[in-house]
């Protein structure tokens, strides 16, 4: 601790007194410490005398002391100097204050220092999110999704709500063709379905389901477990954009299905539903926090199955139908006070069966679509302030019941999805509504299944681009760009036709060398996104199975080791962009085949894990770095399983290199920090996959791969992600984390907003916002730069 001497002065000044420059009274025999306006012994100046600052010292009274300003003090935490291991010091020994009782934190989330006391699971040193740490210092776990992959197999009863920010419709749970409730997640949007593993909540079918746009989450409350015993559900859960949080309240609505629950202008209302031989005609409010049970004056009917949406031309809440038991067709609105119903003007709509509401905001209307009690058909209607009008639906979805209907913002068509026909068979159909005809949805274009195929990031076109691979029965010769939603073919020609060749961008365009097909190729190819163009016919020998990555830091592409058929290789290779060259290496991995490279941005290394040995039957677990022109063996207290087939990432959010996939016994997550292997945990995975192609998306900041063989499964495309909560959401331009900035200006949304230079806030490369170019990237993927492209 410092030690002052404060003197107390009355009358005239002591002659033992001795005045400072600074007007401090020392007592003589004590020096004048004017840099800390203290008092201290004659030896705490002398003994700093030609020192550094923070020099180590000893004095008059301090035994372990440091020079501070050229004065002899006491070291240590609590004595007011930041000292080297410190991060702050507020000359006390008290934690709550801005700066921790052992002087480590500043007790600030982005400090590097994980303050369990103030509830911070992480600390990474920076306030970014989807690096393992939120900007609140909270866990993010990887998340897996499968985008385009076959569609969900049939079902009714389902829950639907489009979620603008993920701009697609999430569908939960619902019954399938064995009368099984299910428990899976999907979302939809204009290129097609993706599986989203989230393992929660527990399967159900006709629960409560609706969009809180106050907290940006889908809200879903209750449901039919479907389990043996048909239990009733009363759990509240919240999508984020990255899983189901089950949240929970004082007080509770009572366990129901088929309730009815959507947006009032200021919270969500819940109305009704059944307990089986009970219905209901409650009315709750769910403000993101609590649920509360309302009372109005009046109220409609105990009913279930009804049909809820907010109408935001008139700002009120439109409920319609049901059943009583019989089927009903009043129409009621809420005020957020009151509930009244509709006077009827017009010709009212049908009985139904079974109908679902939707408020198409291109149009400003309510869209009703049902299936008549009567008459057994699909009928149309919307409702514009007090009148229903029937809409000439011409060919309608041939579904009786329990379909799940949403308005697509993005597209601007009312969609309806699924259900059971007439006939008693489950539809696994979508149908788009666009105010004047039902057309029914076309599944996307996708590159067909395929393994051992080439995929690289091209950042500044914000692209994944993939080509050929190893169809069921020949090689493949075609190119797909991925955009973060979906895949588009390249309609030009391409290379021959190729399996075991490899991708890597170059700094300027995405390079492909080797592979086997007709024969085995030595050749060359730069893909600009308008054409490929052949570059070279000398440099490596032909080969397959070689490993390609990118030295972003020397701008070249580094080749290794393959196989030509007739041998294995362990040379080193490098492309500048124009010309390969032999890198003379000191030390070399063994030779091998089917081996992968990634580069580690943070480290400057270029990382290599396993492959197929000489011998063509061993499987290396072997992990070896590249730096320089130096092959170094690493090793770790944990390594993974030996594998074949795998992918091998450098996540640049995670600022580690990630190894998934391959042949082994189960699927398992690896990270490479550079001193160790470890298993981070993970919410769900993919099934295995073997020999997929993989790469890092630097416009989306995601895991990316597609295809490989997953045993008797068609391939998919899946992705891989880390998310805690739902990270910025950047093209949308909101403030989601509350840190007070949005869109382009959060250094959350760097990826999306300048993806070549996201880890450099020096970088003046384009495409970046601001600098009053609409690029390609930003005019096509969407970036939140509307200075740029209005």
């Amino acid at each position: 601790m410092r030690w002052l001497l404060a003197v107390a002065l009355v009358g005239c000044i002591d002659s033992d007194l001795v005045e400072c420059p600074d007007g401090l009274l020392c007592p003589r025999g004590t020096a004048c410490d004017v840099a800390h306006r203290s008092c201290v012994a004659p030896d705490q100046l002398t003994a700093c005398e030609g020192l550094a600052e923070l020099t180590s010292c000893q004095a008059t009274g301090v035994e372990m002391g440091r020079c501070f300003d050229g004065v002899c003090l006491p070291a240590g935490c609590g004595n007011g100097f930041t000292e080297p291991g410190e991060r702050c010091d507020d000359a006390n020994t008290r934690s709550g204050d801005g700066c921790s009782a052992d002087c480590v934190s500043r007790e600030i989330c982005g400090d590097g220092f994980a303050d369990a006391t103030r509830g911070e699971q992480c600390d990474d040193g920076n306030t970014r999110g989807r690096d393992g740490c939120t900007n609140g210092c909270t866990r993010e776990l990887p998340l897996w999704r499968s985008h385009l992959a076959p569609v969900p197999t049939p079902r009714f009863d389902a829950a639907a709500a489009y979620d603008p920010l993920a701009a697609s419709i999430l569908v939960f749970g619902g019954v399938d063709t064995t009368g099984m409730t299910v428990a899976e997640t999907w979302a939809l949007n204009e290129f097609g379905w993706s599986a989203l593993f989230t393992g929660v909540p527990v399967r159900r079918s006709t629960p409560a389901i609706a969009y809180d746009p106050a907290h940006h989450r889908v809200v879903m409350f209750g449901g039919f477990s479907g389990s043996a015993q048909g239990v009733l559900l009363n759990d509240t859960w919240e999508w984020n954009g990255a899983t189901w949080v089950r949240r929970t309240s004082t007080v509770v609505p009572a366990a129901r299905t088929n309730a009815g629950m959507a947006w009032d202008g200021s919270r969500l209302i819940l109305f009704g539903g059944s307990q089986l031989n009970v219905r209901l005609a409650d009315t709750w409010a769910w403000d993101g926090t609590a649920w509360t049970r309302l009372t109005p004056a009046a109220a409609p009917s105990p009913r279930e199955g009804h049909a809820m949406v907010f109408d935001a031309k008139y700002n009120r809440l439109v409920l319609f139908g049901g059943r009583s038991p019989t089927a009903l067709n009043d129409t009621w609105l809420f005020d957020g006070t009151s509930w009244t119903e509709l006077p009827g003007i017009g010709v009212p709509p049908s009985t139904m069966k079974w109908a679902g509401l939707a408020y198409d905001a291109k149009r400003e209307v309510v869209v009703l679509s049902g299936v008549a009690a009567g008459t057994q058909n699909n009928e149309v209607w919307e409702l514009n302030g007090a009148q229903w009008t029937q809409k000439p639906a011409g060919t309608t979805p041939a579904i009786s019941g329990g379909a799940a209907i949403a308005y697509d913002e993005r597209s601007q068509l009312v969609v309806q999805y699924s259900g059971e026909m007439i006939n008693g068979e489950i539809s696994n159909e979508v149908w788009d509504w666009d105010g004047v005809s039902w057309r029914r949805r076309v599944a996307p274009q996708l590159p067909s299944v395929r393994s051992v195929c080439a995929l690289a990031s091209d950042p500044a076109r914000g692209r994944v681009v993939l080509f050929g691979g190893q169809g069921p029965t020949v090689p493949l010769g075609d190119t797909w760009e991925w955009d973060g939603r979906g895949w588009k073919r390249y309609p030009g020609s391409s290379p021959p036709l190729r399996a075991g060749s490899a991708l890597a961008y170059d700094g300027g365009e995405v390079v492909l060398f080797g592979g086997a097909g007709a024969t085995i190729y030595g050749d060359t190819w730069r893909f600009d996104g308008a054409r490929w163009l052949s570059v070279s016919s000398t440099g490596p020998s032909p080969r397959y199975g070689h490993g390609m990555t990118y030295d972003r830091t020397r701008n070249r592409v580094v080749l290794f080791g393959g196989a030509d058929g007739t041998g294995v290789f362990n040379d080193t290779w490098l492309w500048d962009g124009t010309l390969w060259t032999q890198l003379q290496t000191v030390g070399a991995p063994a030779r091998r085949v089917f081996t992968k490279l990634a580069y580690d941005i943070k480290r400057d290394r270029v990382v290599l894990y396993g492959g197929l040995a000489e011998d063509g039957t061993t499987q290396l677990p072997d992990t070896w770095e590249l730096e320089g022109n130096n092959w170094t063996e690493r090793t770790s207290p944990v390594m993974p399983e030996e594998r074949l087939g795998y992918s091998l990432v450098y996540d640049r959010m995670r600022e580690r290199v990630m190894l998934f996939g391959g042949l082994v016994s189960s699927f398992s997550l690896w990270e490479w920090d550079g001193t160790e292997w470890t298993q981070p945990e993970v919410m769900l995975t993919p099934l295995l996959t073997v020999n997929a192609c993989s790469t890092y998306d630097d416009a989306r900041g995601e895991i990316v791969s597609f295809g490989g063989e997953q045993f008797t499964l068609q391939q998919t495309t899946s992705t891989g992600s880390y998310r805690g909560d739902r990270d910025e959401v950047c093209r949308a331009g909101i403030d989601l984390d509350g840190d007070t900035y949005a869109g382009c200006a959060d250094d959350d949304c760097r990826m999306v907003c300048a993806p070549l230079c996201w880890d450099d806030p020096a970088c003046t490369t384009a495409p970046r916002c601001g600098d009053g170019t609409c690029s390609t990237l930003e005019a096509a993927a969407g970036a939140a730069c509307t200075d740029d492209c209005p």
